[in-house]
């Protein structure tokens, strides 16, 4: 079963019930109800996203595996959970930061959609794979088996083998734009924001990276984005500003922040997901379940379409 989104289980867990569940709302249905977290998020495959059994051939998963876990997927999990238990920026080295931020440009860039694309190229790559001897990925195999493989042969054998289709063009510029993303990253001004207790909660999705100017209805990219969200818990906020000066600050103060300025980092949440939203308790879904209705004026007052009032409550952050 393919599941449309990119959500890494050990993010998942962040926001779970508990270790094994967690709380879903599905935008298409409506529907929110409690799931576990390894059957929503199958951890075979590079982009886990799909059961292991629907991937041709098993020597792709030990080397993209290898490459997501060890370089990025693993050291990006214990950055957050550092995050989380210290609240604060102060205590991640200028390169753990630059990794978070790698591993943000990653996530945000592989939709669902972007998923599809590269999924034609990778299936196209393995059936004539099966048909013919490949001695290039033969070595990273032994080279993968031995653990002494780099992040940049994976990458440069990919980009060089795999993707030998229609579709090729645009997969190429999509993971070259990954360093424009991060170099764009760095020179953001960063803060952490943490929601004072019982005092709200902020919920993730499909697509956990939100992108804002202050009139909400601009289109937006990292480039002319005034405001970047990302959700790291139900209770810490990573929080990217795109100043004029470009400064590329790491604040060390953790900000609380109240309630009501944990509304627009949820409604972004909701309106760039394709799909699922997550969170650790279905009663965090209430206030989306009218938002489905199309009822989310009277919930957010604060957003409407005229750019008075969406400057008057960007200035909070």
């Amino acid at each position: 079963m393919i599941r449309g989104h990119y959500l890494p289980q050990f993010y998942m867990r962040f926001f779970g019930l508990n270790e094994k569940q967690i709380a879903r709302f599905d935008k298409k249905t409506g529907d929110k109800k409690i799931v576990s977290i390894e059957s929503f998020c199958c951890k075979k495959g590079f982009f886990a996203l799909e059961e292991a059994d629907q991937i041709p051939g098993n020597h792709d998963i030990e080397i993209l595996e290898k490459l997501c876990a060890s370089e990025m997927e693993g050291p990006v999990a214990t950055i957050l959970k550092r995050l989380i238990n210290n609240e604060n920026l102060s205590s991640l080295s200028e390169e753990e930061f630059s990794l978070l931020l790698s591993w943000m440009s990653w996530i945000y860039v592989m939709t669902p959609s972007k998923k599809k694309m590269l999924d034609a190229g990778c299936n196209k790559f393995f059936e004539n794979l099966a048909h013919s001897s490949n001695n290039e990925l033969s070595n990273l195999i032994e080279k993968s088996k031995s653990k002494n493989i780099t992040t940049e042969e994976v990458r440069q054998f990919f980009l060089k083998n795999t993707f030998q289709t229609k579709n090729s063009n645009k997969i190429s510029i999509l993971f070259n734009s990954l360093d424009s993303i991060v170099n764009l990253l760095s020179q953001y001004t960063w803060k952490l924001c943490k929601v004072k207790q019982n005092e709200g909660f902020l919920l993730s999705g499909d697509h956990p990276i939100s992108l804002a100017a202050q009139n909400l209805t601009d289109p937006v990219g990292f480039e002319n984005a005034q405001f970047l969200f990302f959700p790291i818990s139900p209770s810490l906020l990573l929080v990217g500003l795109n100043t004029k000066d470009r400064q590329g600050i790491i604040c060390k103060i953790t900000e609380e922040i109240t309630e009501e300025r944990t509304l627009l980092p949820n409604l972004l949440t909701y309106a760039k997901s394709e799909r699922f939203i997550i969170g650790n308790h279905l009663n965090c879904f209430d206030h989306l379940s009218k938002i489905h209705k199309k009822e989310h004026f009277q919930l957010f007052p604060k957003f409407r379409t005229d750019e008075k009032s969406n400057k008057s409550y960007f200035i909070n952050y």
